[in-house]
């Protein structure tokens, strides 16, 4: 039955009086001093939780949480401060000397300075071979709006080699490695820093190791964890996950100064001769990790911190905008009794929550065009920073906070019943700290603007920064690569986020679309996915030989995968040399001269003392007879293609069992491959090691550039 006007009427204002009341009674209640309500329900609790109740809460420091809400209070309020945002000094590179930084915030634009760009380049790859740089990821975040218990970088987001972000951002550390090897001729390690959290700590950990840390070597992955703090109701009460567990939250980026310190990553650093450090948060599937032209620009820039930045678009982007801050006041400076206006400058990112709606709309007065945006320049979450300006930061930042808003369920002390906000009911408030605010802390600050390619956020479940939309980007972006390396497509489709329609470069091919040229030889069809040659290998620690010439592909050596592979080659192949050695007229002779039907060459016996084998200058290099499977490898022990410089045995080439894992692994990445020429046999650079690739016959994966 329809309600009447009246009836409905009445009920609208009954339950306004009703949410009234429930907001006077919550006002009553944050008013009250102290938290002792987080032990409403105490009394009814087991010994066991009420011990964690106590261990939760005297693990906070509640003078220092109390102390912080009222610094936040005092830092969101940028217009009542009468600070004034300006947009950051365009650094001029076209004189004969560096340009000198500017007190404040300088930017310098990448699309204005092209014949700068292999400079930088070089001086970052100079770093890295001198062991001088360091990553630093970010990833200790609760992804609340992706609605995932399990890490962000730790998600398969859709991509054609179902990798995760993890694994994008350890492989474009190996991709650097590599290319400083290419250019110095030495082995280069760059030691990786990820920052975790109380509660991620050791799934991302496990998630590393299971997956032999991405080829990174293990010695150079570290694990350390920020602080965590309490959420708050917005009077400032803490909250109740359970009844017996307080809620707590990261706090924030920021934390990151503290727990270098604390937790001797700082001192790691410095053993290592690290000088300086690049960091980057977990959310940006482009994210340029470890880029040595943003790192040679930071060093010769003589900064002591720097940031990566790009031009806003839209002032709804929700990124921090990178300014400076100017405040001004008036205080007798030269004690005339006179006061004096002193102005002072300080470079800064400002979030776009804590910016007036008016101040993020308005744009630069200009008589053409669309005028960028005042507050037009924004934040790419891609830091770098000296190591002695990192330890200088910890004690600082301690009284950097900032209040952000969320919409969080509780315990409701009152109501004794498990609170539930609204789809977009702001119910709480969580404290935290911002990396950048230490920025205010340095003279000045260098920005490097580039361009927009460099960004596909992974932050909502669908919408704008979702994975479908950072998918399109990258699949549009590696399209682009693969056209200017000489690559044709069967049609004119751009690639999408569409399974049909997804393009794919593994970032072990190239880092920024390098060595693409000779990759496509024939037409290509979406969905497509160039992998490295190691993903195709049956025997992937082979390739190490890789790591000894310049080419474009690399396996690191000393990886737990490597050399557990290697050692199962071993002992396959060691069956099959101790049955040769024992009756070497079981087994027909394949060695290195089999073709010019040479005899097999007598091997050395105990009845005759070994003469054979102590002739002098006689089999120096070179094997003793043993066989060589139908593919042509080198066994342990033969000179061909290896010799000192090999020391990998042949595997058998009757099939030498696999995983199904494996098989299927391969099989996936074949399916996904287009465009490669048929195989006409082994590579040249894997003669003499008894490699077996898997088949790539047909439209299958590239063969490797440089290989001769």
């Amino acid at each position: 039955m329809a309600k009447s006007w009246f009836a409905a009427c009445s009920e609208i204002l009954s339950g306004a009086r009703h949410g009234e009341a429930q907001a006077a009674d919550e006002e009553e209640e944050d008013a009250k001093p102290g938290q002792d309500h987080v032990f409403a329900f105490y009394d009814d609790l087991p010994k066991e939780e009420k011990a964690q109740l106590d261990e939760d809460f005297d693990e906070i420091k509640v003078e220092d949480v109390e102390e912080a809400w009222n610094n936040a209070i005092v830092q969101n309020d940028i217009l009542g401060q009468g600070i004034q945002l300006d947009r950051p000094m365009l650094m001029n590179w076209g004189l004969k000397k560096l340009p000198e930084l500017a007190p404040g915030a300088n930017i310098t634009k990448i699309v204005d300075c092209a014949k700068k760009i292999e400079q930088w380049r070089s001086s970052g790859f100079e770093l890295y071979h001198r062991g001088r740089l360091a990553i630093v990821i970010m990833s200790g975040g609760v992804d609340l709006k992706l609605g995932e218990d399990f890490p962000k970088g730790a998600m398969d987001i859709g991509l054609l080699s179902h990798k995760s972000i993890y694994q994008l951002y350890a492989e474009r550390v190996r991709r650097i490695q590599h290319m400083a090897y290419r250019r110095y001729r030495r082995a280069v390690h760059v030691p990786v820093y990820v920052m975790c959290n109380p509660q991620n700590r050791y799934i991302i950990e496990d998630f590393w190791r299971e997956n032999e840390f991405f080829g990174i070597r293990e010695q150079d992955l570290l694990f350390f964890t920020q602080g965590i703090w309490p959420v708050m109701s917005k009077g400032g009460k803490f909250l109740l996950a359970e009844k017996h567990r307080l809620a707590m939250y990261p706090n924030g980026n920021g934390g990151l100064f503290k727990a270098l310190e604390e937790q001797g990553m700082i001192a790691d650093m410095k053993s290592r001769g690290v000088t300086a450090v690049y960091a980057c948060s977990i959310d940006n599937i482009l994210c340029k990790v470890a880029d040595p032209v943003f790192m040679g620009f930071s060093e010769m820039c003589k900064a002591e911190a720097a940031l990566k930045c790009f031009e806003k678009l839209d002032p709804g982007e929700s990124c921090g905008a990178f300014c400076s801050k100017k405040m001004s006041k008036m205080y007798d400076v030269d004690g005339d009794g006179v006061a004096d206006l002193v102005v002072k400058v300080k470079p800064a990112v400002v979030e776009h929550f804590e910016v007036p709606e008016d101040l993020r709309k308005r744009r630069v007065k200009m008589t053409s065009g669309l005028p960028p945006l005042e507050l037009g320049v924004g934040n790419l979450s891609q830091y770098y920073f000296k190591v002695d300006f990192l330890k200088r930061m910890s004690p600082l930042m301690a009284k950097r906070w900032h209040h952000i808003e969320m919409s969080f369920a509780h315990m409701d002390p009152k109501t004794k019943e498990f609170m539930q906000p609204g789809e977009r009911e702001m119910n709480a408030v969580r404290l935290e700290m911002f990396i950048f605010d230490a920025f205010e802390h340095a003279r000045a600050v260098a920005g490097l603007q580039v361009q927009r390619d460099e960004l596909a956020l992974v932050k909502n479940p669908a919408g704008p920064d979702s994975p479908m939309t950072a998918l399109q980007i990258l699949g549009k972006l590696h399209q682009r690569w693969i056209i200017a390396g000489g690559g044709v497509f069967q049609d004119t489709r751009v690639a999408t986020e569409r399974e049909d329609a997804k393009c794919e470069i593994s970032p072990l091919v190239t880092y920024e679309g390098e060595d693409l040229v000779g990759h496509f030889p024939s037409t290509i069809k979406l969905p497509y996915y160039l992998p490295s040659q190691q993903e195709l290998l049956q025997f992937s620690a082979a390739s190490s030989s890789m790591s000894r010439r310049p080419s474009t592909h690399y396996l690191d050596w000393y990886s737990e995968l490597a050399q557990r592979e290697l050692e199962v080659e071993l002992q396959g192949n060691l069956g099959g040399v101790m049955e040769f050695i024992e009756d070497p007229t079981k087994q027909e002779y394949a060695g290195e001269r089999a073709e010019l039907n040479e005899a097999l060459p007598p091997t050395p016996r105990e009845d005759d003392g070994g003469a054979s084998s102590r002739r002098k200058g006689k089999g120096k290099g070179r094997g003793t007879g043993s066989p060589r499977g139908d593919g042509g490898g080198s066994g342990p022990g033969s000179g061909a293609g290896s010799g000192a410089n090999s020391g990998v045995s042949s595997p058998r080439q009757d099939g030498t069992p696999r995983s199904l894992q494996q098989q299927q692994k391969g099989d996936r990445l074949r399916d996904l491959t287009h465009g490669a020429p048929p195989s006409t046999g082994e590579p040249t650079h894997l003669r003499g090691m008894g490699v077996t690739l898997k088949s790539v016959a047909g439209d299958k994966g590239p063969a490797e550039p440089g290989a001769a």
